[in-house]
């Protein structure tokens, strides 16, 4: 999406009415210069940075699986992301705090209720993690897609496009490679951590659902931190009530996986999105971060040693294939609408 004045004058100019008023080449020039200016000759588009941003967000997310996996061996789930949403809250504070006196009522609301659905997210995608590989992970994650439109119905009463009902006939099939043995008969290897995967993008999909609704009402910093000490909160009193261990003896590596966890994918990639995303469609976005669970398991390639069947590989592509159709479906027919095709 494009800021309003841009998108204003691209949509009036495709439709062929905003030059209608301009009856000079001096005054066209004066409005492309005014739209282009800030471009010197040889730099790269605008939107291209943007993709580049975003990929690099993806690419930061891709590496998460294969670190919590691996820091996994030092403390339990909740401990893990305690640390890791704590330091984020820490680090947030003092920005925080000087504005906590225009706080309402309602970002409170739902802030705490976007905190619980990041806990649940997190909590299931970490404990799935013990017990199935980071790569399937990041790919039933993915999910999130498919589930995000049946929550906007449920909710809001948005109407499932055609779009979403296709996308999920695709990613079944893929689904089932993907849970398939690598050799042998095709039989299913559904197991407990496949299924808190699964969970994982059911919560963030309800999370997804209900940030896009709250974040047109409230403001936006003090939801995004809300939501964080929420989550927080929920981890620490998870770790009470199932007796997780206090761990203080950890190791470096481990240290260096709560900081990049902290650091780059909650505040960094967090910045970059609010930054850079309205600058474009929400389908290309959607594009773009479908090449997570991609970077995910060459992650998990170099840092775990995971290898990933020729029949897992095969379903993630049809996956994210039934991710694509959900997503850019609309806009496809839209497509068609303009070239008269349709």
């Amino acid at each position: 999406m494009y800021p309003n004045e841009r998108r204003a004058v691209s949509e009036n100019c495709h439709r062929g009415g905003y030059p209608a008023k301009i009856e000079t080449q001096y005054q066209l020039g004066k409005l492309i210069s005014r739209n282009t200016s800030d471009q010197k000759v040889g730099q790269m588009p605008a939107s291209f940075r943007v993709d580049l941003v975003l990929i690099f967000c993806t690419l930061l997310w891709g590496a998460t699986f294969s670190l919590v996996k691996d820091s996994l061996s030092e403390t339990g789930p909740y401990y893990l992301n305690l640390l890791r949403f704590g330091l984020s809250t820490i680090v947030l504070l003092p920005l925080f705090m000087s504005r906590i006196k225009t706080l309402k009522r309602s970002t409170l609301f739902w802030g705490t209720i976007l905190g619980a659905a990041l806990f649940a997210g997190f909590a299931a995608q970490t404990l799935g993690l013990k017990t199935t590989t980071a790569g399937r992970s990041a790919f039933l994650t993915q999910m999130l897609v498919i589930f995000t439109p049946i929550f906007q119905f449920m909710l809001f009463r948005n109407p499932v496009r055609f779009g979403t009902v296709l996308g999920v006939f695709i990613v079944l099939p893929g689904l089932f490679l993907l849970l398939a043995r690598d050799s042998g008969p095709f039989t299913a290897d559904f197991g407990l951590g496949d299924a808190l995967s699964l969970a994982c993008a059911f919560f963030y999909a309800f999370y997804m659902v209900i940030l896009d609704h709250s974040s047109r009402r409230e403001d936006l910093f003090q939801l995004v931190f809300v939501q964080i000490a929420s989550a927080a909160v929920c981890f620490a009193i998870a770790m009470i009530v199932v007796g997780e261990e206090f761990v203080s003896g950890i190791s470096n590596r481990y240290v260096a996986s709560i900081l990049y966890l902290a650091g780059a994918t909650t505040l960094l990639t967090t910045y970059l999105q609010s930054r850079f995303q309205k600058e474009i469609s929400a389908a290309r976005a959607a594009v773009l971060y479908s090449m997570e669970p991609v970077f995910a398991t060459i992650f998990a390639f170099f840092l775990l040693g995971e290898i990933t069947g020729f029949r897992g590989m095969l379903g993630g592509a049809i996956i994210l294939c039934g991710v694509l159709v959900s997503e850019l479906w609309l806009p496809f027919l839209q497509l068609l609408r303009r070239k008269g095709l349709r």
